[in-house]
């Protein structure tokens, strides 16, 4: 049996309520293991993409198939759940638990799952934080935590399933050029040693390097 690419876009288009943005997405596919950089200018969708590919928006036409699931015909629980298991995000602002220190902020995609972590989920958050040199700053909450600490805690949480596809919107924006290549570098490392597909939104044309195809949304809008 075939397997199904991790991200397929066909003919999409989508329109905010407001009238004043409208996509007309690419036929944009990702295939299992690629690494693809998604750059075009401002406002053009990037991040709508993202969202798209996520089930946090559907289309109006068109087709969104996220790891072989058209997620505009799936119930929100089911799209909620599939984020949760399957998929890996990762956004510019982090979006950690103020409460929570950093091994409890890697465990989040468990807890909001309805699960109680296992001793395996915490091996495994130990060792993602081993890897991206947290393991110092384990017990501590985000507001101790430098930027760059914070963007590994957030890189830390999305590979915590071991995701078939990671999507990551500008997760670099925010970082001094050093920091940033640090944390791209990790990001492509650890996608690549799991064979996982990973779709990142970046403006760094410095950092396309690291891709295997970078697709250009202004180039690739249909008329």
């Amino acid at each position: 049996m075939t397997v199904p690419a991790p991200l397929r876009f066909e003919g999409v288009r989508f329109a905010y309520p407001n009238g004043e943005f409208r996509l007309r997405a690419p036929d944009l596919c990702v295939e299992r293991g690629e690494q693809v950089a998604l750059v075009g200018p401002s406002g053009c969708g990037k991040s709508t993409v993202v969202h798209l590919a996520a089930g946090i928006l559907v289309p109006q036409a068109g087709r969104v198939l996220t790891l072989g699931e058209d997620l505009a015909a799936q119930p929100d629980e089911a799209r909620r759940r599939l984020r949760l298991e399957r998929l890996g995000l990762v956004f510019q602002e982090f979006e950690l638990l103020d409460y929570l220190d950093a091994l409890e902020n890697a465990l989040v995609p468990r807890l909001l799952a309805g699960h109680s972590p296992t001793a395996a989920d915490r091996e495994r958050a130990h060792e993602l934080l081993g890897v991206l040199g947290l393991d110092a700053v384990a017990t501590h909450l985000p507001a101790a935590l430098s930027r760059g600490e914070r963007q590994r805690v957030a890189l830390s949480r999305a590979l915590l399933t071991e995701p078939e596809l990671v999507l990551a919107d500008e997760p670099t924006a925010s970082l001094d050029p050093e920091r940033a290549a640090q944390v791209l570098e990790l990001l492509s490392t650890q996608c690549r040693a799991r064979g996982t597909a990973l779709l990142l939104v970046t403006h760094d044309r410095s950092a396309l390097g690291h891709f295997d195809r970078v697709v250009d949304l202004k180039e690739e809008l249909q008329p």
